[in-house]
């Protein structure tokens, strides 16, 4: 699907959400109460709020496997 096509948005989101299922499956992140945060999503953007290093260690490590298997690049100068 090339940029700007009008479905671009709503299959990136579907894209994404992968990912946003994955890293909740990890159980790595933050939750409030029973409710997880520790992945968000707007835009392009993936927020990854986390409680120690370890821990966004492990969920950078489930972002790894995902750009690879879904071959996607992350910009680490962003990061």
């Amino acid at each position: 699907m090339k940029q700007g096509a009008i479905l671009s948005p709503i299959l990136f989101c579907i894209y994404m959400d992968v990912l946003l299922l994955e890293l909740e499956k990890s159980k790595f992140c933050s939750h409030i109460g029973s409710r997880f945060c520790g992945s968000f999503g707007y835009a392009d953007d993936v927020c990854i709020p986390t409680p120690s290093h370890n821990a966004i260690q492990s969920m950078l490590n489930v972002c790894q496997i995902f750009a690879a298997e879904y071959d996607v690049n992350f910009n680490a100068s962003k990061s």
